[in-house]
């Protein structure tokens, strides 16, 4: 809805947001813990699934910009001196890179010219020429106006390094550009609350398939625990609805503790329906 002095936001985000959005918004914060709100986010993470068009990723929530995460991918998918394919079409793939080097990754920088999407042939060359880690493709850089074809590339690097993980800034272009993590073979896809979501800024949500859940539990045997390690033990107990999950994630959750009366609305009335 319009701001109160009438002038119409029109960016990529912060977007305008709905009434009930607001409405919601200016209400008391619940408990962390109170039982209604773990029902509550429970349900907010299988509607994810829904919105990334996936029945097996992992969401994550956390408190935070579009861009934590990069952070979010390069700390849990990589080790030092890993190589990074960067698919750059503006300055979002630039700023990638830049967070990837700062965990020491490498950084392979396949450059496009100013408003070119991602070449499909030049990604398999790259790709035939040396190997990667994880493949980083932005679906929509608003600097440069560009919208690449995820489906086209993802099926090439799978195709040519199956091993390879496919990952995908979609800050503003998740539920507004379509994306099938399933059917498409992304392996991690991150955006942020304010952009197609329609809710306020604050948080970040990324969506892991089984195979990175995978590499990030494993990881946690070898390494000090990441983000991602700490962040599905929350999840997982919430989801599993084990009667003892408060004591389980209390010290942890508070970051995530408004994420449900702000991003779907319609949660409760969703898990009524599912009960009846």
């Amino acid at each position: 809805m319009p701001q109160k002095d009438g002038k119409l936001l029109m960016i990529p985000g912060p977007c305008e947001f709905h009434e009930d959005v607001l409405k919601v918004v200016g209400e008391a914060s619940p408990s962390h813990v109170a039982p209604s709100f773990i029902e509550e986010f429970g349900s907010t993470i299988g509607m994810l699934r829904k919105v990334f068009l996936t029945s097996t990723g992992q969401p994550f929530v956390i408190a935070g910009s579009g861009s934590l995460g990069w952070d979010f991918v390069a700390c849990n998918l990589m080790e030092p001196g890993e190589k990074a394919l960067i698919c750059n079409t503006g300055y979002f793939s630039d700023s990638w890179a830049t967070c990837i080097k700062a965990y020491k990754g490498q950084v392979v920088n396949l450059q496009m010219p100013v408003g070119g999407a991602v070449c499909p042939k030049m990604l398999e060359a790259a790709l035939k020429k040396e190997k990667y880690k994880i493949v980083c493709l932005t679906q929509v850089d608003t600097s440069t106006g560009v919208k690449n074809d995820i489906k086209t590339l993802a099926s090439i690097v799978k195709t040519v390094q199956p091993e390879c993980l496919v990952t995908v800034d979609g800050v503003c272009a998740f539920a507004a550009e379509e994306l099938r993590f399933d059917d498409w073979g992304i392996d991690a896809a991150l955006t942020g609350s304010q952009k197609a979501l329609g809710v306020p800024p604050g948080l970040m949500v990324c969506v892991m398939s089984q195979v990175v859940v995978v590499l990030v539990v494993i990881d946690s045997d070898v390494k000090e625990e990441s983000q991602g390690q700490l962040y599905l033990h929350i999840i997982l107990h919430i989801e599993t609805a084990n009667d003892h999950r408060i004591l389980l994630f209390h010290q942890c959750i508070d970051s995530m503790a408004y994420f449900s009366y702000l991003l779907l609305l319609s949660s409760e009335s969703s898990a009524s329906s599912e009960k009846s």
